[in-house]
C-alpha cells in the first residue's frame, strides 16, 4: 500500500471510530435486547407475543431473532462498548468498499476519502444500536463483493463464476437472517445479473459499451441468475422462513409509518437540502460525474466507462425512494452517490486542478481542511461516548415502579414500551412498543398515539387497560399530560424522561407521593404562580419545594428540573438568590445555547 493510501486509509478508520462512538439512544434497543435474553435464556424463537397487554398469545411471525442474538450476546458480554464496536464496524464497512473500489479502478485517495466523509455525514445519524447496524454492514458489503463479480464476469470458466459468486450468495442468506433490509441485497444482485444480460445482447455495439461495460458470456449469465435464484432459495431458511419475505413487503406498504414514524418522513426537495445538506452535496456530485462520463475528455481520462446504467440507475432509485418513500433512503441513496464518486475518479482527475490531487502536499492539506470542516458540522453536537444517553431512558421511573410494587400492566408512552419490556417484562404487560410493523395493527397503534392526548378517547378506549401510567415527558412528545387535571389519576413521580401517573383507587399508598403543585406541561408557570398566590403560607412553599427537589434529584442535569428551581429561587426573594444563581451558573454552562436559559439570565440579572 502507498503512502497516500496508507494516511487515507488511517483517516478513514478515524472518520468511522468517530462516527461509530456515541451514546445509546435508540427508544428499540431494548426490546430487541429482551428478546435476544429470552431466546439464549429459555431456548425459544417467541412464536407468540409475551409482551403486549392486548396481543400476548398472538402469533408472533417475524422478528430479527439474529441480529437480537448477536446484540444480546455482545451486550451481557463486553456491555454498552459492543454497541459501539457495531456501529464502528458499520462505518468502516463504508469505508473499506470505497476503498476496495477506489484501489481496484485506480481511483484517487483523495476523491476517496471525501467520499467516505460525506457518506459517514450521512450515515452518522442512522448509526443507532439496532439491527438496522447488520444492513448498514451488509449494504456495503455487498457492493463490494458484487464488484467483483463485475469484474471477474466476463470468465468462461464455469467454477471460476461460482466461486465469484458464491460470497455475495452466503453474504446474502448471512443479511437475511439479520435484518430485512437484505432485501435490497436481492435488488443488488438483480441488478448485476440485468448488467449481465443487457451486456452480453449489446456486445457487438461499441456505442452501447458507455452504459453497460460489464461483458460477459452465456456462463456468466447462467451462473449469475442460478447464483440469484439459489440466494432467494436459501433466503428461505432464516429464524421467520417465508414471512421474512411477506413482513418485508407489507412494512413497505404501510401508510402507518410513513404518518407516525421519522424515518418515513417525507421531504420536499427544498426540504432536503436545509435539512439534510450532505446528501444532496453527494448526490449532486454523483450526477455530475455522471454527466462527466460522456464527455471526450473524461473518456479518454478514464480509458473506458466505470459506471453503467445500472449503477447509475440504482442512483435514480435511491433518489426517487428518498424523494416518495421517507428519510430512511438516505442512508443507501448517500453509499450509492460515493460509490459512484470513487467509480469516476478520472474525471475527477481531469475536472479539478492539478495542484489537488498531484501535488500531494497542497491536496494533503485541502484533504484536511475539508474533513474538518465536514466533522465539525456533522458531529458539532453527537453525544460522545458509549454509555445510556443522560435524561433519554425512564430508569427512574423503573426503579420507582419496582419500590412500590406498580401492577402487572402499564399504560406506556409509545417510545418507552422498549425500555420498559428490558427492565419489566415480560412479567409485566406493556400497553404498546416498537413492534408496530409486526405485532400491533395500524389501527391500534393509531389508537394509542391519539390516546396520548385526547382524554376523553383515552377514558373511553384505555383507562382500564391498567392502574398506572408511564408517560413520554420528553419535551415536545409529552404524552398523557391531562391526566394531572384528572381527579381519578394522580402524579406521584417526575424524571426528564418519563413521569407515573397512578389511579388513587388503586395505590391510596401513593397519596403522600403525589405531586400536587407541579403541572408536567407549564412547569415553570405553575411554580410561579403557587409561589405567588402562596406567598403567606409557609406550609405550602414547603411542598412545593418538596416536589421540586424530588423533580432535581430524578433528573439533577434537567433543564426542566434546574430552571423550575432557579424561578422558584427568585421569586422567594434575596435570602435565595445564591443557590439562584448557582442554579443559573449551571444552566448557563450546560445549555447556554437555549432559549429558555437567555430568559432566564435577562430576567434574574436585568441585562
Amino acid at each position: 500500500m502507498t503512502r497516500p493510501w496508507l494516511i487515507a486509509s488511517l483517516l478513514i478508520g478515524g472518520l468511522a471510530v468517530i462516527a461509530g462512538v456515541s451514546q445509546l439512544a435508540s427508544f428499540d434497543l431494548f426490546w430487541h435486547l429482551k428478546i435476544g435474553q429470552i431466546a439464549v435464556e429459555q431456548h425459544t424463537s417467541l412464536p407468540r407475543d409475551i409482551f403486549s397487554i392486548h396481543f400476548e398469545g398472538q402469533p408472533w411471525l417475524y422478528k430479527d431473532l439474529g441480529a437480537d442474538l448477536l446484540l444480546y450476546l455482545g451486550y451481557h458480554t463486553f456491555g454498552p462498548a459492543w454497541l459501539a464496536l457495531l456501529k464502528t464496524m458499520a462505518a468502516a464497512a463504508i469505508g473499506v468498499a470505497l476503498v476496495v473500489l477506489g484501489r481496484s479502478v485506480k481511483a484517487s485517495p483523495t476523491v476517496v476519502l471525501l467520499g467516505v466523509a460525506l457518506a459517514l455525514g450521512v450515515v452518522a445519524s442512522r448509526l443507532v444500536a439496532r439491527p438496522l447496524l447488520f444492513s448498514l454492514i451488509g449494504f456495503p458489503l455487498m457492493l463490494t463483493a458484487l464488484h467483483r463479480v463485475r469484474e471477474r464476469g466476463s470468465s468462461t470458466e464455469v467454477k471460476t463464476l461460482i466461486r465469484v459468486w458464491l460470497v455475495p450468495v452466503l453474504l446474502q442468506w448471512a443479511w437475511v437472517c439479520l435484518h430485512r433490509a437484505a432485501m435490497l441485497g436481492y435488488v443488488l444482485m438483480a441488478t448485476v445479473c440485468l448488467e449481465q444480460v443487457v451486456g452480453y445482447l449489446v456486445r457487438r455495439r461499441p456505442s452501447m459499451r458507455l452504459w453497460f461495460p460489464l461483458q460477459t458470456s452465456k456462463q456468466g449469465i447462467a451462473v449469475g441468475c442460478s447464483a440469484l435464484v439459489s440466494a432467494v432459495a436459501l433466503g428461505f431458511v432464516n429464524p421467520s422462513g417465508g414471512h421474512f419475505f411477506a413482513t418485508s413487503i407489507n412494512v413497505a406498504a404501510s401508510e402507518m409509518l410513513r404518518r407516525y414514524v421519522s424515518e418515513w418522513a417525507v421531504l420536499t426537495p427544498a426540504e432536503i437540502l436545509l435539512e439534510f445538506p450532505l446528501v444532496a452535496l453527494l448526490f449532486g456530485l454523483a450526477v455530475i460525474a455522471l454527466v462527466g462520463q460522456v464527455l471526450p475528455a473524461a473518456r479518454r481520462a478514464a480509458g473506458r466507462s466505470t459506471v453503467g446504467f445500472a449503477q447509475a440507475g440504482l442512483l435514480v432509485l435511491f433518489a426517487v425512494l428518498s424523494l416518495t418513500d421517507g428519510v430512511r433512503w438516505f442512508v443507501y441513496l448517500s453509499i450509492q452517490a460515493a460509490v459512484i464518486l470513487v467509480q469516476t475518479s478520472p474525471i475527477w482527475t481531469v475536472a479539478l486542478p492539478a495542484g489537488v490531487l498531484r501535488r500531494r502536499p497542497r491536496g494533503l492539506l485541502l484533504l484536511i481542511a475539508v474533513v474538518g470542516a465536514l466533522l465539525i458540522f456533522t458531529f458539532k453536537h453527537r453525544p460522545w461516548g458509549w454509555a445510556e444517553q443522560p435524561d433519554r431512558f425512564p430508569a427512574g421511573a423503573v426503579a420507582f415502579a419496582r419500590q412500590h410494587g406498580l401492577g402487572r400492566a402499564v399504560i406506556n408512552g409509545f417510545h418507552l414500551g422498549g425500555y420498559l419490556i428490558w427492565s419489566l417484562g415480560p412479567q409485566t404487560k406493556v400497553l404498546i412498543d416498537g413492534r408496530t410493523d409486526t405485532v400491533y395493527p395500524p389501527s391500534f397503534t393509531e389508537a394509542v398515539i391519539r390516546s396520548q392526548t385526547d382524554p376523553a378517547f383515552f377514558a373511553r378506549r384505555f383507562s382500564g387497560a391498567a392502574d398506572w401510567v408511564v408517560a413520554s415527558n420528553i419535551p415536545g412528545e409529552l404524552s398523557h399530560a391531562f391526566l394531572s387535571e384528572d381527579p381519578e389519576w394522580m402524579l406521584v413521580y417526575w424524571s426528564e424522561p418519563a413521569v407515573i401517573y397512578v389511579k388513587r383507587r388503586a395505590y391510596p399508598s401513593l397519596v403522600a407521593e403525589r405531586f400536587q403543585w407541579i403541572d408536567p406541561a407549564r412547569i415553570d408557570f405553575s411554580v410561579a404562580q403557587v409561589v405567588q398566590h402562596y406567598s403567606t403560607d409557609p406550609a405550602i412553599l414547603k411542598h412545593l419545594r418538596h416536589e421540586l427537589s424530588r423533580m432535581y434529584r430524578a433528573s439533577p442535569k434537567s433543564l426542566r428540573a434546574n430552571t423550575a428551581l432557579a424561578v422558584y429561587c427568585h421569586l422567594r426573594g434575596p435570602k435565595f438568590w445564591p443557590e439562584r444563581d448557582q442554579l443559573l451558573s449551571f444552566l448557563q454552562l450546560h445549555y447556554g445555547h437555549h432559549p429558555a436559559v437567555a430568559e432566564l439570565t435577562r430576567r434574574f440579572t436585568g441585562s
